[in-house]
């Protein structure tokens, strides 16, 4: 008799059954949580000393909390993409939509030059509704779209601007379709990915939290979500302009009311969780279930020499919140201090149930770290690529990465690696212990030739065997954006 997965964690975690009327025994159901642009340090569970997250504070004590958990990139397609399909970006070849795109728009307000994800990829999505999942996603849209194959195995995927998800625009966040369809399949086993774009920016967290860390600044920076929204504006990314505009990057009290509205926003992306949490509850969704809560990146506030995430591989935009809640677990509020990855959440849940990990994923399952086990360090990598070559290869055009950064994470040391014409053109090192915001490059003194050395091969391993898999998948096949996507990226800022 087949010994399933989920036997297992239910005698590990509570030994008592999960089922519930009309959903079968054979697993729990999985809800996914992606909360774009947090920086794990801006949670109190991460060492925010601002009551930033009460909420999330609150799940995390019920949770495994991975401390160092590692973006695979740091914007928001390539590093979804990784998340659903366990492989990093140099494989699946998905980007954001802001890249090339100066004058990729037709007549018809679509967007021309954007990647797809190779429909031959297995993601999380296709894998569980093949296990016997119903498969659902409530997105913010933007670079979060199905135009570029994220909806890949969801038996619904709504992107629609209606959907109440996005929380960053003019609407408020409101996740009222996304639970309705929860409490509709609640006697189901169900995988629900649900997504939103709180707290990127412009940074306008509804009130009371827009005055909540800095009630006493009185400069440009826009501060008043209704009345910035309500000034007239021909498109979005004007009022991107208008907001970025505002601030003087060399001024120290600007600075310091970005962070506040930012923080602000977090409190807001807060309270957004609470919602889902408790809608999710009221559906029976949460005791019996798997819930992860995540990030795609976080944020930069100038700690090297920019704002938002443009695309750098820092520890501010590569660190990550990763929280796993285990059905009716005993032990609560776990804290995991190994380094892992965002690509190990596929193979993890799918271990965690039972289902079968495809034989291409690049992540490894973390199952004994939530057993209390340990697992053999591993090398963290993170890559951005700045530029795609479409190239011929036999009878098919595949994308080649020319520009790119990458980084890998290794015990204390962190090292950069920025590859330009397929040639290394300049490298950093940092050791987080003495220097954890990797202000200080070690390179730039004398003494690390074998570590550099190290680094090297770790690198040049690692693009090898990403070279070799991404020869199996075709990619970079165009893609149109709806014109409802352009107005979103050009309201989150990625067209201007």
């Amino acid at each position: 008799m087949r010994f399933h997965r989920w036997a297992l964690v239910a005698a590990l975690l509570v030994a008592t059954s999960c089922s519930r009327s009309g959903r079968g025994s054979d697993g729990p159901s999985i809800v996914l949580i992606s909360i774009d642009t947090l920086r794990a340090d801006a949670l109190g569970c991460y060492g925010e000393k601002r009551p930033t997250s009460p909420h999330l504070d609150a799940f995390a004590r019920e949770s495994v909390r991975f401390t160092r958990a590692i973006a695979q990139d740091g914007v928001t397609s390539p590093s979804h993409a990784s998340v659903f399909t366990s492989l990093y970006p140099i494989v699946h070849k998905v980007r954001n939509s802001d890249l090339g795109l100066g004058n990729g728009l037709d007549d018809a307000g679509k967007v021309i030059e954007t990647f797809r994800l190779d429909r031959k990829i297995p993601t999380i999505a296709s894998v569980l509704r093949d296990a016997g999942y119903r498969t659902a996603a409530f997105v913010g849209g933007g670079n979060v779209n199905h135009e570029v194959g994220l909806d890949q195995g969801f038996d619904l995927f709504d992107d629609a601007e209606t959907n109440g998800m996005n929380g960053d625009m003019r609407g408020l966040f409101d996740p009222s379709r996304a639970l309705a369809w929860a409490a509709d399949h609640a006697h189901e086993k169900v995988f629900l990915f649900l997504h939103t774009y709180i707290p990127h920016s412009p940074y306008l967290p509804p009130s009371p939290w827009d005055r909540e860390f800095d009630p006493d600044y009185t400069g440009k920076i826009p501060t008043n979500r209704d009345a910035f929204f309500a000034e007239a504006a021909p498109e979005h990314a004007d009022r991107e302009r208008r907001f970025w505009g505002s601030v003087d990057p060399n001024d120290p009290r600007d600075l310091q009311h970005l962070k506040a509205l930012y923080a602000g926003d977090v409190r807001y992306a807060d309270s957004a969780f609470d919602a889902i949490l408790a809608g999710l509850r009221r559906a029976g969704l949460v005791d019996d279930a798997i819930v992860v809560v995540l990030s795609d990146h976080g944020e930069e506030f100038l700690e090297h020499g920019a704002f938002e995430h443009p695309g750098e591989l820092y520890e501010e935009l590569a660190h990550v919140p990763l929280l796993i809640h285990l059905p009716r677990a005993k032990e609560k509020g776990r804290s995991v201090d190994a380094t892992v990855q965002l690509i190990d959440v596929f193979p993890t849940l799918l271990d965690l149930v039972d289902a079968p990990i495809p034989r291409n994923a690049q992540g490894r399952s973390l199952l004994p770290l939530l057993r209390g086990q340990s697992l053999e360090p591993l090398p963290a990598v993170s890559e951005h690529v700045f530029r795609w070559e479409t190239r011929s290869a036999e009878d098919r055009t595949v994308p080649m990465p020319q520009d790119l950064v990458r980084t890998v994470r290794e015990g204390n040391l962190v090292y950069v690696q920025r590859i330009a014409n397929t040639y290394r053109v300049r490298e950093e090192l940092y050791d987080r212990c003495s220097d954890p915001r990797e202000q200080h490059d070690l390179l730039k003194g004398p003494g690390y030739d074998d570590v550099l050395a190290h680094f090297r091969d770790v690198a040049q391993k690692h693009d090898e065997r990403c070279r070799d898999l991404a020869a199996q998948f075709d990619g970079g096949e165009s893609a149109e954006l709806s014109r409802q996507h352009v107005e979103e990226l050009k309201g989150l800022g990625y067209i201007k």
